[in-house]
């Protein structure tokens, strides 16, 4: 970010003595972007920031360092700097407050509950847009006052299963877990993603994903549950506090892994097996469109050339296979494509976006381009 931000790479919230937080917003006051902002911070007689639940003294919390203009930055690079500063300023403006009324109402016995809230004193928010909340707005009731019921609706709902984590989702997750840190989070799931484990956004688990942590529930429970990570994380930190020392931390993690990596080596028959079919399953592409045929298509490598194709699990009955590219992470997703009905299967390139390729040749929905590509091979 041109020096504009502080080092990015910190799990602090707690501003150090250091930071002069008042000379900043002054700073930032010179830009007609954040004037109105650095006003209401400089307006109080006394700046307190507010304080989140970590602090380290290796980096401070992301702050702005200059002041940028908009016509100097790319898009993306000016939404990130104005969220940084603006998270900056509001830190040090007074809790907003709110104003919750809860009514319970008697209808012929039956209790009903009404909740609304509205804010009286905005203070922060009205200079930080990411904050999305509405006011639900109850009329001024008296206690035993009687109100007209002016209509009623029976609802008939399901209660809906958890969504899927999506990228951002599962980094808020692992903060709150105590989960890596903010340098490597991302790079954790990125692993994830090119190792097969898991795709799309929202993340899906491959078999061989469910597997792995099916035989670690069963043989390992303890490095399956963040509770051992997090316990390694403390211990880190208690290193940086003087509160440990390096020698005790590394033997009490090897003896911690040491009574795991025993049963895992008791039990890996059956964790081997486990894994290898759920790696099988994970192959399965889709039904083969072959005429008369029942079989399953797989993916498939060549002995000869060692090069990956689609084939039918018939074989020699059926002699259905497709081709495929040679580069890339593949990853099954049992989908069918909206043109030709065929399975679709996603390619994963380190660094671009994740490819969803209909294994059809002849598919209408692939230009004319591809197609005389994969004709002429």
């Amino acid at each position: 970010m041109n020096g504009y931000i502080s080092y990015p790479r910190t799990d602090n919230t707690v501003y150090p003595s250091s930071i002069d937080v008042k000379e900043i917003a002054r700073m930032l006051g010179s830009s007609g972007e954040y004037s109105r902002m650095s006003e209401a911070v400089l307006a109080q007689k006394k700046i307190v920031a507010s304080r989140g639940k970590r602090r380290s003294t290796d980096h401070p919390p992301i702050h702005p360092t200059a002041v940028a203009q908009k016509a100097n930055l790319s898009s993306d690079e000016w939404k990130l700097y104005d969220l940084i500063v603006r998270r900056f300023i509001c830190t040090l403006l007074p809790a907003a407050k709110n104003k919750i009324i809860i009514a319970t109402i008697d209808i012929n016995g039956e209790p009903f509950i009404a909740n609304g809230s509205n804010f009286i004193e905005q203070n922060w928010i009205k200079f930080y847009p990411y904050y999305k909340r509405r006011d639900v707005f109850i009329p001024q009731l008296k206690e035993g006052q009687i109100i007209t019921v002016s209509g009623k609706e029976l609802l008939d709902k399901k209660t809906k299963p958890p969504v899927r984590y999506t990228q951002g989702m599962l980094v808020e997750k692992m903060e709150e877990l105590g989960l890596g840190t903010k340098a490597t989070r991302h790079t954790i799931i990125q692993n994830l993603i090119l190792r097969g484990y898991v795709s799309g956004n929202p993340l899906q688990p491959s078999e061989k994903a469910i597997a792995v942590v099916k035989m670690l529930k069963k043989h390992a429970e303890k490095i399956s549950s963040p509770d051992m990570t997090s316990e390694l994380e403390m211990y880190m930190n208690g290193i940086v506090s003087g509160d440990e020392t390096k020698e005790d931390v590394v033997d009490r993690s090897r003896k911690m892994l040491s009574e795991v990596m025993t049963v895992l080596q008791n039990e890996k028959d059956e964790i081997s097996q486990e894994i290898k079919k759920a790696i099988r399953e994970d192959l399965v592409v889709g039904k083969c469109p072959g005429e008369n045929c029942d079989g399953d298509l797989i993916v498939r490598t060549a002995r000869k050339t060692k090069k990956r194709f689609i084939g039918c699990n018939a074989y020699p009955e059926c002699r259905t296979t497709f081709s495929l590219p040679q580069r890339g992470l593949l990853v099954t997703i049992r989908e069918e494509c909206k043109h030709c009905g065929y399975p679709i299967v996603k390619i994963i390139y380190k660094g671009r976006k994740p490819w969803d390729l209909c294994i059809n040749p002849d598919c209408p929905g692939k230009d004319e381009k591809y197609k005389n590509y994969n004709n002429n091979k």
